[in-house]
């Protein structure tokens, strides 16, 4: 989720930075260098590749699901790994109107004439206008988002103690996992 903040960030600082608009006024007659993105992105049907690589970093590469309702995009959906060598991760990122006693849940749907299962994530940290709650990303459960052929729901509580239940689409979330396996790799 690091990446996700620090597009915001380095968009904001461009935007906004003085010397960022007095640079973009003054002509450059200089050649461009042949450099790589340091920001790509893919998109697998309701799944998205995210992959950033700023100068002098390592590469590092997420799958995002933007959970909307109505047009509103109500909490995120990451699999990623937080440095090269350390286990994938899934994180949620939801606005701070929550009950973090109650921990966040995905459940998915099961194959005909079986039960349903969840993968639960726990609360790790709120800042003033998100909270994070993240689990490891196993195999297994990784495998069975593959298998989705329906919507899987994220289940909540908000502050005031109503349950929410958010849909989440599985579409796309089998060809963005092996894109980032590949990103990954490289």
């Amino acid at each position: 989720m690091r990446l996700v903040f620090g597009v915001l960030l380095v968009f904001c600082i461009g935007f906004f930075s003085p010397s960022a608009s007095a640079q973009a006024q003054a002509p450059n007659n200089a050649a461009p260098a042949a450099a790589q993105p340091e920001f790509t992105t893919a998109g697998f049907g309701d799944w998205l590749l995210r992959c950033s690589q700023p100068e002098g970093r390592a590469r590092n590469c997420e799958v995002i699901h933007a959970v909307t309702v109505q047009g509103q995009t109500l909490a995120q959906l990451a699999i990623g790994r937080a440095a090269a060598g350390q286990p994938l991760m899934l994180t949620l990122v939801v606005a701070p109107n929550i009950t973090i006693t109650t921990a966040p849940k995905i459940a998915l749907p099961g194959a005909a004439g079986r039960a349903s299962s969840n993968v639960d994530l726990n609360w790790r940290r709120c800042l003033p206008g998100l909270c994070f709650a993240d689990a490891n990303a196993s195999d297994a459960s990784l495998a069975q988002m593959r298998r989705q052929t329906e919507n899987g729901r994220l289940d909540f509580q908000t502050a005031d103690g109503r349950d929410m239940q958010l849909p989440i689409s599985f579409r796309g979330i089998s060809a963005a996992l092996d894109a980032l396996a590949r990103e990954t790799s490289r």
